[in-house]
This record gives structure tokens, sequence and C-alpha cells, in this order.
């Protein structure tokens, strides 16, 4: 938003040279509840659904969903033994040995970090994205100047090739991190730095890596949340509703092994 007044006058000069009419509106600041609902509420899809604006980037929402049961969630592998350990789909089945008759696209969801979350819409309610729910926090660093880093400072190495520290006090590992980003400014180091309390967000972290197939649950809001790997790290995906000959809700499709980039709506 702080970027508004800078859009407008690059407007103003476009319209004034183009001879063009254009006028600028900032809209009052919408929480992603009131985003989704907007989205939620168009009759022209079935289902219901689209991608919205969620945490600096974007997510897909879909009504319909049951809501009484479980949904089933199977990830289906590439067939290429060079491929071996990435994941073609990801599919949330709804109605199990039912043949679908059609198929829409719903949207498209940017993944970040190279996991995804899956979960109830009123659980993001409750979700804490950095606010530590037990006081703690971490923080890691890596990279190719990480381990002199981490001998200068007496830091200790821990898996994935990562130095830090683990289980303190949230406040003092934001502090470590504050202090590792201004030693690598200060001296040019070639390393990444994550201050990570103990949020709903670590939590997911925890349980990918924790799961030998990427893959793990946690509580929010009373929901049970699915968090998993794409296994092909960061990238736009699409997200297809394939439903039957009634226009039911057969599944929805997360397709991650797509040969050409999505076309963004």
């Amino acid at each position: 938003r702080e970027e508004i007044d800078e859009l407008a006058a690059a407007l103003s000069v476009l319209a004034d040279r183009e001879g063009l009419d254009i006028t600028v509106v900032a809209q009052p600041t919408r929480s992603f509840d009131e985003r989704a609902a907007q989205v939620l509420a168009r009759a022209d899809r079935q289902p219901p659904g689209g991608s919205v604006a969620f945490a600096g980037s974007w997510a897909v929402v879909v009504g319909g969903l049951p809501t009484d049961r479980p949904v089933t969630v199977y990830a289906d592998a590439l067939d290429a033994a060079d491929e071996r350990g990435r994941w073609a789909r990801v599919r949330f089945v709804v109605q199990e040995g039912v043949v679908v008759a059609t198929t829409q696209t719903v949207g498209q969801v940017l993944c970040d970090a190279g996991r995804l979350v899956a979960a109830d819409l009123a659980a993001f309610r409750d979700w804490h994205e950095r606010e530590s729910l037990d006081g703690q926090g971490d923080c890691v660093f890596w990279g190719p100047d990480a381990a002199e880093a981490a001998r200068v400072l007496a830091l200790p190495a821990m898996e994935h090739r990562t130095y830090g520290q683990l289980d303190v006090m949230d406040a003092e590992a934001r502090a470590l991190a504050e202090r590792l980003v201004a030693e690598r400014e200060q001296r040019g180091l070639r390393m990444a730095v994550e201050h990570r309390p103990h949020s709903h967000a670590w939590q997911a972290l925890v349980a990918v890596r924790e799961s030998p197939h990427g893959a793990g649950s946690l509580t929010v809001g009373g929901a049970e949340v699915l968090s998993f790997a794409s296994t092909w790290g960061d990238g736009v995906f699409s997200v297809l509703a394939d439903l039957d000959a009634g226009g039911g809700l057969v599944q929805l499709r997360l397709e991650l092994a797509e040969e050409e980039a999505p076309v963004l709506h």
C-alpha cells in the first residue's frame, strides 16, 4: 500500500502520454476471510472457488467440500525412474470410485519454501505464522560461508548442513538471527539466515521433515491441517476440480508435473 501514490503518478503519466482516461482508487484493506468469501460467492463457477491473495502470495479456496467426514488424500508418484521421489499430483478425494465427467480449473497456488498446506478455511483464523506458540524459537543458517560464521560464533552444526540454535527462548533466537544478518552484511558472507519462532508455520515444517513421505499433519483451530512438500521446490501449480455427471465434486487435483506453466487467472 505504500506504493499506491507512486503507482497513481505512473498511471497519470501514462494517461497523459496515451490519451487515456484513468482513475486510481485505493480500496480499504480486506482480511483474508473477506477476500476468500468474495471468491466463494461467485456464482459462475462450480464448485465455487478461485485464487486469493494470502500472506504475500496467493492460495486457492474451494467450496463444497464435506465438513462431516475426513477427505482422503493421495499423492501420485511419477512413473519415470529419473523423477523418482517426485509427485505428479496430489488428489483430495470426496467420492471414491465415481466416474469423472468434466473438469474445471479452480485456480493457481503459489508454493514458497517448497511446502504447501491444505486446511479448512476456518482454521486459518487461528493460524499463527510468526508468533511463537510456546515462547521458543530456532535460529538456523546455511550456505558457503556458514561454517566459518559458526566457528567464529561458536555455534554447533546441525542436520541438513545447517548451523545455529534450536529450542531457545524466541527473543534469544531473534537476537542471534539479527546478529548473523549484521555479520553477513558487514563481512559480505554468503549464507542464508532464518529466525523460526515455534509458530504453526514451524510446526508445518517439522511435520514435513519428520515424515518419510514429506507430509504430515498438525491441529489448528480444532481442525486437522495437512502440510506437505511439493517435491518440485517453489513454483506455481494448478488446482483442478473433477466433477461427476451431476456436477458434484469427485476430487480436487493439485497438478505438480505440468509440462507448461499455468496461465494465471
